[in-house]
């Protein structure tokens, strides 16, 4: 039997109108774009993808996981 590599982490935390924040251990942006994309159109006919900005607290984005060192916080926006 093969052993498949293990699914990447993804989990959206918060999510509205004109922002969407994932704490996911994939790293390509055009994945985590994809991924959000599929998981939650935004029916505006625009797409999420990552926001320049940072989060409103401030802090970057991407940012670290404050639980686990393998995950990032990512904004997206539309």
């Amino acid at each position: 039997m093969v052993a498949l590599p293990p699914k990447p982490f993804w989990h959206v935390y918060a999510a509205g109108i004109c922002y969407l924040s994932v704490c996911t251990s994939i790293a390509d942006r055009a994945e985590i774009e994809r991924r959000a994309n599929a998981d939650y159109p935004t029916g505006i006919g625009r797409a999420w993808t990552i926001h320049e900005g940072p989060f409103k607290g401030g802090q970057p984005n991407p940012c670290p996981c404050n639980e686990h060192s393998d995950r990032k916080h990512w904004l997206l926006s539309c």
